[in-house]
């Protein structure tokens, strides 16, 4: 609940950045509220989030409008989650007992559709739509990524907490979560490289979010739930691994560990709030998560090879602000 400094601008880039964060950022209060987190559980401070939701998913409308994106996918992504949830719980464990991978590609399928949605849409308002069937893969097969990282970190606290996990009701292992990450990050990479972007620049950014950025969070997630990770990827020499790819017996005693969770639940919304984050360019700067509350690194800050850092600014078109890229919403 920070006041923050944004990119002003009337393209229909900024105007869906910030159809997008509004939306989701509404349904992930939202979903906090109904599943009363923290002082949420108090029914003033539930009332008092609801408004401010209300409010913000009525101006994410009104700018969803205006770039013909029907922001209100969120809602619905968030309800066909929560109903699954519903409907898992009702069944007494059967569907744990039934699950494996087509149980839990049903439970990712709501934020999948949503991501999809938007990413596809970007394509729309470029003028550029014979990319769409492409970023519409690649949308829906980040927000698998999104909501499997998710899954995995917040894992043990959902067990202490009895709160539902898609891996653990459906019996998914993380080392099988690890696999379905690797599978998607090849698709998503595969599509990617075949779409039609606009010049080097929206290349180069684009692969720093989509490739980079999204390895460098899939290895994290999974070194901190003690997966081995699979070695350099094509191309890359062992001596040239980040600290975070390398294994746990690997990393200089020195080294920052990866930031203990702090047992709040991870819900629906709080995925989609992230993918709508990464989706519209503000995670190249630093961003507060969505999932944590926490202040995080900028991806621009934390790869250097984004070219110059006002390279990096013209997702959003503000390349005055190269101390820290400006694109954090």
């Amino acid at each position: 609940m920070r006041r923050i400094e944004v990119a002003v601008g009337d393209g229909v880039g900024p105007r869906l950045a910030a159809a997008v964060s509004l939306a989701a950022g509404a349904t992930s209060v939202r979903d906090h509220a109904a599943d009363g987190d923290g002082m949420l559980r108090l029914r003033p401070a539930a009332a008092l989030a609801r408004r401010v939701a209300g409010r913000a998913a009525d101006a994410a409308g009104r700018d969803g409008l205006t770039v013909g994106l029907d922001v209100g996918l969120f809602d619905r992504a968030a309800a066909a989650g929560r109903a699954h949830e519903l409907g898992d719980a009702t069944a007494g464990g059967d569907a744990t007992a039934g699950g494996g991978r087509a149980a839990l590609l049903a439970a990712l399928a709501p934020t999948e559709a949503a991501t999809s949605a938007v990413l596809a849409h970007t394509a729309v308002l470029a003028g550029r739509e014979h990319n769409r069937e492409r970023l519409a893969v690649v949308g829906s097969r980040f927000g698998r990524i999104v909501h499997l990282l998710d899954a995995v970190a917040d894992r043990s606290d959902d067990a202490r907490t009895g709160a539902w996990n898609p891996l653990t009701a459906t019996g998914t292992s993380t080392g099988e979560a690890r696999r379905l990450c690797t599978d998607a990050r090849r698709e998503l990479r595969g599509e990617l490289a075949a779409v039609d972007l606009a010049d080097g620049l929206d290349a180069r950014l684009v692969h720093a979010l989509l490739d980079d950025g999204l390895a460098h969070a899939v290895d994290r997630a999974f070194l901190a739930a003690g997966v081995r990770l699979e070695g350099p990827r094509p191309g890359q020499r062992p001596d040239q691994q980040r600290p975070d790819q390398q294994r746990p017996d690997q990393q200089r005693p020195d080294q920052r560990p990866d930031e203990p969770s702090d047992g709040r639940r991870v819900t629906g919304g709080a995925c989609l709030a992230a993918a709508g984050m990464f989706l519209t360019c503000q995670m190249c700067g630093d961003y507060t998560s969505p999932v944590d509350g926490q202040r995080k690194e900028g991806l621009c800050g934390r790869y250097g090879d984004c070219g110059d850092c006002c390279d990096c600014c013209e997702c959003c078109d503000c390349c005055e602000c190269c101390g820290g890229c400006g694109c954090d919403l």
